[in-house]
């Protein structure tokens, strides 16, 4: 709330900063973030704030990508190894030129970056420019393409098989953390929409030159603090559990309940003591604290808001919070790893890539027992973690699969890609198909994009090791691994996407302290259902930012209804929607705009925010032909316009 302006009172806002956002540290010292996250063009609200805090810097110019399948270990069709097939490449383009019309742009200054995808299956991309348009006609319009999953949308609109499963479905596996069947065709239209159709510019994305907590978060909060002194902190270490209500018996927002973790050495050096502990000393543990407030924004994900729900009568007692339980979040981890290159970094061929195809999952398999070492007798592949300091995250042993079960694997394996390269066929072979692709994968070279920290010159890494980040997305079936084996299946994949550096290691020859050639340090995390599902049918589920309770707001990119122009899983919307619910809040006390400029007070009323540029004029022309449409279809007695949709009489077309 302070950010967002709301600095106008004098009481005393304590907020915490984790997540996603917060940071880690390996068995052997190094700094670990979890996840590697992108700054896309159409990003206002998060450049003006690097702007305000002095911090531009802070992100790398745009950077081109590269999407690639990776075949089946075995059986691979078209006579290709198991090396990872480059598909696209997502070019930097807003410095090309000719600037032409957003669409149109695009797929010129492309035509070359498609390798994987033919042209007739690109020009099949093309059908699903008209709903981009459609859903915005009326709300019955959006209700039913929410209802419906983007991958039948897909189907019903004509999309090539191909260009679907090479390009689409990646990329939402990577935008929206969930593959298209997962995905109400809503969001997925909104979400492609804000990132490649309204700019010719829309997907150049850029990246952080080092930790986001610390580049971004660590300077916010310092200026916050030394901006108001005495009224702000920060509590790093903080969960609220619940939220209650006014003594009053008004029904308003009292203040939250908050489960502290106290470090005692932090404590002490916060107020100023020196040696241990004595009676009236701080101690470590876990102390709860009420905040009183009038009025709180909770700005938590899905998972964490149905836990607040639970904790809370004032909530519990509201449909508004208790729909919040029908929703699901995805599952998501993230591995850093250090490897041994010949003294100097690596770099792989992009810097930033996407990694999907129906031989994903194969790396996940246990490779072959090595010959008996001294220091890690029998397979790599070990059901307890790493020796040494204990893992990150409690780890669950894992099973090593005997031939018979890789054999098994590697045949459904082979019988899904026989499946992807042939028509397709609805039913169980229809589900086996789909089943090959399930999670998605990203691969960063922070070496290159983060130079200053691990680059062959850099303080920190003295040794010349080459970094990667690697996220997953929908990875459930990731989680269960241990430590070791989930750090040795990540070399096994990045073998197969980034050859270069299995060269580099290779020439190495070491065993670092993981017990996995070429890798010196590690970190695997794990995050069950941290972000949301935007699952067909989900969004009367979501909520919007005021609620019943008065002068409780809700904030984050999961909550509907917000005029911003970000859309889906958005740092940007999120930074958006917490400045638009600090204002709210505070025109709900009534409290004066603020005449202090910067970081956490525009100088007049005003948007709470700053919005994306607006759509190119054709894009906004098509908008308002949908919605003269609409009127017209209502106007001539056709009843809504989700009674004319294709799909809403279940009947035949397309290959879902």
């Amino acid at each position: 709330m302070l950010a967002a302006g709301t600095a106008r009172r004098s009481a005393l806002v304590r907020l915490s900063t984790g997540g996603l956002a917060r940071g880690w540290r390996t068995p052997a010292g190094r700094a670990v973030e979890a996840g590697t996250k992108g700054f896309w063009d159409q990003y206002p609200c998060i450049d003006a704030l690097c702007s305000e805090l002095g911090v531009r810097d802070a992100l790398t110019p745009p950077t081109t990508s590269a999407f690639w399948s990776l075949p089946a270990s075995a059986g691979v069709a078209d006579g290709q190894d198991g090396d990872a097939v480059m598909v696209a490449d997502a070019p930097v383009l807003g410095k090309r030129t000719p600037r032409l019309p957003a669409g149109l742009g695009q797929a010129w200054h492309t035509r070359g970056s498609f390798p994987g995808v033919p042209v007739l299956d690109r020009a099949s991309l093309f059908a699903l420019l008209p709903w981009f348009s459609a859903q915005l006609a009326s709300e019955e319009a959006r209700a039913a393409l929410d209802a419906v999953s983007f991958r039948e949308l897909c189907s019903r609109a004509g999309l090539s098989r191909r260009a679907y499963e090479r390009f689409v479905r990646p990329l939402l596996l990577v935008a929206l953390f969930a593959p298209p069947e997962q995905v109400s065709a809503g969001v997925a239209l909104d979400c492609l929409r804000y990132y490649a159709l309204e700019h010719q510019a829309s997907f150049d994305v850029r990246w952080c030159r080092g930790s986001v907590a610390e580049r971004i978060f660590a300077p916010w909060r310092a200026a916050m603090e030394a901006r108001h002194p005495g009224r702000l902190r920060v509590l790093g270490a903080a969960r609220v559990t619940s939220v209650y209500g006014a003594n009053d018996g008004s029904g308003r927002v009292g203040g939250v309940r908050v489960e502290v973790r106290i470090d005692a050495a932090v404590a002490r050096a916060e107020e100023g003591r020196d040696g241990e502990g004595g009676s009236g000393e701080p101690r470590d543990g876990v102390e709860e604290v009420d905040l009183e407030a009038d009025a709180v924004v909770l700005a938590v994900g899905v998972n964490g808001c149905k836990a607040v729900v639970r904790g809370s009568p004032l909530l519990s007692r509201h449909a508004f919070f208790r729909r919040f339980g029908a929703l699901s979040g995805i599952d998501v981890a993230s591995a850093r790893l250090w490897l041994r290159t010949g003294g100097k970094p690596v770099p792989t061929r992009f810097p930033s890539n996407v990694l999907s195809g129906p031989g994903l999952g194969d790396f996940t398999l246990p490779e072959p027992s090595p010959a008996p070492s001294a220091k890690f007798p029998g397979s790599t592949w070990s059901p307890t973690p790493h020796r040494g300091s204990p893992p990150l995250v409690p780890s669950a042993p894992v099973a090593v699969a005997g031939a018979d079960a890789e054999a098994a694997v590697v045949a459904a394996s082979r019988q899904r890609s026989a499946a992807s390269a042939g028509g397709w066929r609805p039913g169980v072979d229809a589900v086996a198909a789909d089943a090959g692709a399930s999670f998605g994968a990203t691969l960063f070279d922070l070496s290159t994009l983060q130079p200053e920290e691990h680059g062959p010159n850099a303080a920190g890494n003295p040794d010349g090791l080459t970094v990667i980040g690697m996220d997953f997305y929908n990875a459930g079936e990731l989680l269960a691994l241990s430590d070791r084996d989930a750090v040795t299946a990540c070399v096994r994949l990045l073998r197969r996407a980034a050859p270069e550096l299995a060269r580099a290691m290779d020439g190495d020859g070491s065993v670092g302290a993981w017990g996995v050639h070429g890798v010196e340090d590690a970190a695997f995390l794990r995050f069950p259902g941290a972000v949301t599902r935007f699952g067909p049918g989900t969004r009367p589920l979501r909520p919007t930012q005021g609620t019943p309770v008065p002068g409780l707001w809700m904030a984050g990119d999961w909550v509907r209804g917000v005029p911003c122009a970000a859309r889906g899983l958005s740092q940007e919307r999120a930074l958006a929607t917490g400045l638009r619910a600090g204002e709210l809040a505070a025109d709900g006390l009534g409290l004066p705009p603020t005449l202090e400029a910067g970081v956490g007070g525009p100088e007049s009323r005003g948007p709470a925010f700053l919005d994306a540029d607006a759509p190119e004029p054709h894009v906004a022309l098509a908008d308002r032909t949908a919605r003269a449409a609409a009127a017209f279809i209502a106007l001539a007695g056709r009843g809504p316009l989700k009674n004319a949709l294709p799909f809403q009489g279940g009947g035949g077309g397309g290959w879902f």
